[in-house]
């Protein structure tokens, strides 16, 4: 295939799965990503990630730690696609007892409306970048 002849909108959404995605590709991506449903479970499609890895103090928040991360050196979270009405945010390097997290947490993502930005529970993907992954 011809470089550049394959682009987003050329693939039908969920025709790619994992296991079509080379093991090379897969560590190009680097860090560890997950799916974190709105009841704080780590989705099966996840890597690197545990169910401890996620804790769910307050509604909209959910707190990230990855112990084989290292430093945070990058956190995203987006929201999932089909959902709609409220936004992923992340911070980092904060003091976690702030969001109401454990110390040692790495991050947190809240989840609010985006009507009036009270806190919601909310699905989302998150992939995080750190010294050592």
């Amino acid at each position: 295939i011809r470089n550049g002849a394959v682009r987003a909108n050329s693939i039908m959404d969920g025709s790619v799965q994992e296991d079509d995605i080379t093991g090379v590709a897969k560590q190009s991506i680097g860090g560890v990503w997950a799916y974190v449903s709105n009841v704080g479970s780590v989705g099966l499609k996840s890597s690197g990630w545990g169910a401890s890895s996620v804790t769910h103090p307050a509604t909209g928040v959910w707190c990230l730690t990855i112990p084989t991360l290292g430093t945070v050196q990058n956190v995203q979270a987006t929201n999932v696609a089909g959902e709609s009405g409220y936004l992923a945010n992340v911070q980092v390097g904060w003091d976690p007892n702030a969001a109401g997290c454990a110390a040692g947490a790495d991050a947190w993502v809240r989840t609010y409306s985006v009507s009036d930005g009270s806190p919601i529970e909310a699905s989302f993907f998150v992939h995080v970048l750190g010294t050592n992954l």
